[in-house]
Order: structure tokens, then sequence, then C-alpha cells
């Protein structure tokens, strides 16, 4: 399981690749959060969760300063049945994974 960040050569801009993530687990890179345990899972299958994903963005270098914000629209395309906000709790943020209602 992991992650890399680099420069992209072509675009001059940046990458992330990512394998074997969960859905949580790639969210929490797109919102940076440092600590996993802050993370409330608010779904009625949770078990879906726990299946591993490759991942991987191309940002151009005209888009670099808005990477992590491009991941998570990205992210939110990809898994459009779930809701993740941070939120603010007992005065920690934690990332908030609900079912999306339509």
């Amino acid at each position: 399981m992991g992650y890399r960040l680099s420069r992209d050569e072509v675009l001059k801009g940046r990458i992330i690749a990512v394998s074997n993530h969960t859905i949580a687990q790639l969210f929490a890179l797109a919102l940076r959060l440092e600590n996993q345990k802050q993370i409330a899972i608010e779904v009625r299958e949770p078990e879906k969760l726990k299946r591993k994903y490759c991942y991987k963005l191309v940002v151009p270098y005209h888009h670099q300063d808005d990477f992590y914000i491009l991941m998570l629209k990205s992210l939110n395309d990809e898994f459009p049945e779930y809701d993740v906000k941070k939120e603010l709790r007992d005065k920690k943020y934690f990332m908030v994974i609900r079912d999306k209602i339509y």
C-alpha cells in the first residue's frame, strides 16, 4: 500500500499515483488528513468502503496550486454515492463519510 507524489515532466505539473487504498484513505489524502483515527464512517454498507483501489491524477502546471482541490473533485466524481467532508468535532477535525441522499 502506498502512493507517490511527483512532478510531471511533460506538463510540468504534478502527479499522484496511489495503489491499494480504500475510499476513506483516498479521500484522507485529498483532504490532507494526518490522523487516520479521525475518520467517521456513517454509511449503510461500511463493508463497501473496505475495497482497495488504484488511483492516478495528473494536474498541469497552471493548476498545480489547486492540486488537492482537484483531487477531491476527481474523487467525488469517481465515488458519487458518498458525501465526504471535513468537520470539527470535539475541537478536532474529522473526515466524515456519509451516504449521499438523492
